[in-house]
């Protein structure tokens, strides 16, 4: 029985050790990373919008770098920063950032403004979405 409680407790530690490491490595950061590619907002969404398939192919996990109008911010249920943008003067959002912890209350990313992202490209939904971005130019 003691014998079974010990093998028992190491699966459970070997187990926990992984998890636990996870936990406490910092996530990775495309602030400093070089982009992949460098698009218009409106080359990258035409896209996924022709062939999703092809544009998955091409720029899945793929560090984009974009520049658009921001049409609309918010908070995720993760307390991260989100803007839609667009391109200038358009009403319909075509990429969805959500961005790295790098980016807090400080930032005042604010509607209208232009701004140019990078950030890891996760496909398609409604827009194109980029994921752990950086503000690289906000004017």
């Amino acid at each position: 029985m003691k014998k079974l409680i010990k093998i028992l407790l190491i699966v459970i530690i070997l187990i926990l050790i992984p998890i636990i490491i996870f936990q406490l490595v910092p996530q990775a950061s495309f602030d400093h990373k070089e982009a992949d590619y460098s698009l218009d907002i409106n080359t990258l969404a035409s896209a996924f919008n022709e062939d999703e398939s092809a544009a998955n192919k091409l720029y899945l996990g793929k560090v984009i770098e974009v520049s658009g109008e921001i049409l609309e911010v918010f908070k995720d249920e993760g307390d991260s920063w989100v803007a839609l943008l667009g391109a200038q003067g358009a009403k319909d959002p075509l990429v969805m950032s959500t961005f790295d912890n790098n980016v807090s209350d400080e930032h005042q990313i604010e509607v209208g403004q232009t701004i140019t992202v990078k950030g890891q490209c996760t496909g398609k939904l409604m827009e194109v979405v980029l994921n752990k971005a950086s503000i690289v130019l906000l004017k």
